[in-house]
């Protein structure tokens, strides 16, 4: 009989921090000069994020080549951010370069034409042959919420992947209105 591998554990603490022993996992806590921490998985894996606080404020961003496979398990976390996305999850094999449009929260005004340039960001994504398996789950008896206070048009997940979202668990995603 084969093992279950165990997963990875991302703990999401007070005021922004978070942490994880494993050198696949690189975060950024909170500081003065920015108030949200970041959790950076870049490598694939399993990994399980829960929490010690009852909102974490941050985002959770995947990074892997399009030949990794990552299942990230989330249980009863609450995320919530003022950046773009809860979730990003991003193919570091794309080579163009990125410009993840948002508007300034406060007032929704943006120099650009956020409109029309994330859909051509979104178009060019959608053209890629292959992409990472990534797989988000939710257990059963589990309820996690996830919540962008941008004014992002990228929405509160972001996703690069060949994406599953599975479980029977609770969960709730939640954006600012966009204009």
């Amino acid at each position: 009989t084969t093992a279950k591998p165990v997963p990875t554990p991302i703990v999401l603490k007070k005021n922004g921090k978070a942490s994880c022993k494993s050198a696949n996992v690189t975060i950024y806590n909170a500081s003065l000069s920015d108030p949200q921490g970041t959790v950076y998985i870049e490598k694939g894996g399993d990994y399980l994020v829960t929490s010690q606080t009852g909102t974490w404020h941050g985002q959770i961003i995947i990074k892997l080549k399009n030949t990794e496979t990552a299942s990230v398990r989330f249980e009863n976390v609450n995320i919530e951010t003022s950046k773009a996305n809860a979730i990003r999850i991003l193919d570091t094999s794309i080579k163009a370069e990125r410009t993840f449009i948002e508007a300034d929260a406060a007032t929704g005004d943006s120099d650009i034409d956020t409109d029309n340039a994330l859909r051509d960001e979104m178009k060019d994504v959608s053209k890629n042959a292959s992409a990472p398996d990534v797989s988000l789950s939710f257990p059963t008896g589990t309820t996690s919420t996830f919540k962008t206070n941008a004014n992002a048009l990228s929405g509160v997940l972001y996703n690069e992947s060949k994406l599953t979202i599975k479980g029977n668990g609770y969960v709730t995603f939640t954006a600012k209105e966009n204009r």
